[in-house]
Order: C-alpha cells, then structure tokens, then sequence
C-alpha cells in the first residue's frame, strides 16, 4: 500500500470535503480503486482512489464480530463492503487474514442479504502432482470436503455453537456449495459470493472459466499467494497473475486487488515463511 504525503492544508481540505482532487505533481496514475495512506504532519488517512479522486474509507467495519485488525485489512473489507467492487483480490501468505475475512463476509451476506455461498479451490496436491478429485471416494460433495476443510474451519469457528445446524441447513437448502473447477464450465453463478481460494494454481483458462460465470448478482473473491505455486507452471503463466497484471483489470471500476503482508498465526507459520523465502532466494 502506497503512502501520499501532502501539505497541511491539503489534508484539512480532504476532512472536509472527504475526497481529494489526484495532486498535480502525483508519482502516476493510480489504479481504479487502489488504497492509499494519506499523511500530512502526524495526521493520517486511509483512501481508495476511484478517478478522479481519492475518497475516504468507512472504518466502521464489522463482519460477524470480526474486526480488521491492520490497514490492509481494511482495506481489504472496504472492497468487499463496495456494491461496486464484483471481483476483490486479496494477496498474501498464510495467517493474514485473506479466508478468515472472505468467509466473514459471505455468512454477513447470507444472513443478511439472502446470498448464496459458492466454495471454489483448484483440486491440485500439495507440490502440484495431480488433481485429486479422482481418486477420492464418494459424490461431488464428499470428494470436496476435505479439500475444503480450511473454509470450513473459518465457518464453524464463525457461526458457533450452532455450527452444524447451520451448515447442515444451508448444504440441504443448496445455499451452500463446493464447486468443482472442473463443473463450472457452462454455469452462471447468481446472487452468491464467491469464493475462490489458492487460485494462484489457476491457469488463465481456469481464471476465465471461473471469472466470466459470475453474474452481476454476486461477489467474486479471489484469494491466493503468488510466491505459493503448486501447479507446474511459473509465475508470469499464472492466470491469476495475468488478470492482475492486466491493464484492463488495473483501469477496471468493478475491480481490487490488495496485498496483505501482516500475519496473524503462530511463530511457527512464520519461521516456516522465512525459512522458505531463505531457500528460494538462494536457488534464484
């Protein structure tokens, strides 16, 4: 997230008429609906850049009791609070809040706004040897429910005591789903939030399958960490790489993408981050 420094009287001008004119002398265009930490002296703001200004962001965010606990969290729920926003991006690596938050905002949609739940992971091994979906015994929905087990950890830690009831209503009401990447093709996917976790092992024909079933009715969140690429391919071949990178998605007003760096897990997931970012800085 980018940091703008401008004068005082700037500054006091945005509180007041809470949003700012892009500054004449600015860096380069930003993106459509990029964030921004505006500062001035000891003053501070969060904004999101939608030309030709920058407005202010509504810090108060709330989705099922949970709170963002950093900038680029919220930033993050901003996104996805925007009727506007239909596909919002969250990078990161593990810990940083990028399912937690997702699946926060799906039950807060279902309550509240009767949306649908869709649940989509491309269906690769860890290291990127084959798809699993084959091999595991049962129907479309037993075959997904372990490679959908860390949604459903963030569900059940969400709804409670009466987790199951829950869950059990909303699979039986078809309000709940897992969708296989490989049964999308042909669908349209209304009136839902959409959920598109490690999509970083999503080739551009994948992301295109999964992006174009979308209506306009729902919410596409994809989530991902570039530097975590289990199918066998490279990062510049990654279909959620090639979206970002896209100028179209950059200019887009229906797009967002943010990155989130602070994590909240154990020391251990984070001794396992600088271990491997150690190695492959080694190999490269």
């Amino acid at each position: 997230m980018k940091e703008l420094y401008l004068t005082k009287d700037q500054l006091d001008k945005f509180f007041k008429d809470s949003k700012l004119k892009i500054p004449e002398d600015f860096f380069s265009e930003p993106d459509e609906n990029e964030y921004f930490i505006i500062k001035a002296d000891s003053s501070s703001a969060l904004v999101k850049y939608k030309s030709p200004y920058f407005f202010p962001l509504n810090l108060n965010q709330n989705l099922q009791g949970i709170k963002p606990k950093d900038a680029r969290q919220k930033a993050f729920i901003d996104s996805l609070l925007d009727p506007k926003i239909l596909m919002s991006v969250a990078l990161g690596k593990a810990g940083t809040g990028k399912t937690l938050l997702s699946i926060a905002y799906a039950l807060n949609q279902y309550f509240r706004n009767d949306k649908n739940i869709i649940l989509i992971k491309p269906s690769i091994y860890v290291g990127g040897k084959s798809s699993v979906m084959g091999i595991l015994p049962g129907d479309v929905n037993d075959k997904m429910s372990g490679i959908m087990s860390s949604y459903m950890v963030h569900i059940r830690a969400l709804l409670g005591s009466d987790a199951e009831h829950f869950i059990f209503q909303m699979l039986e009401d078809d309000r709940l789903k897992y969708l296989p990447v490989e049964l999308a093709r042909g669908m349209s996917l209304e009136n839902s939030v959409v959920i598109f976790d490690e999509c970083q092992n999503a080739d551009i024909h994948t992301m295109k399958t999964i992006v174009s079933r979308v209506a306009a009715t729902s919410k596409l969140i994809c989530l991902g960490d570039l530097g975590q690429i289990d199918a066998p391919f490279k990062k510049d071949e990654s279909g959620l790489n090639i979206f970002l990178e896209s100028t179209h998605f950059k200019n887009s007003p229906v797009t967002s993408q943010i990155t989130l760096t602070s994590q909240y897990r154990s020391a251990l997931a984070d001794l396992c981050e600088s271990i491997t970012e150690e190695y492959y800085s080694q190999q490269g």
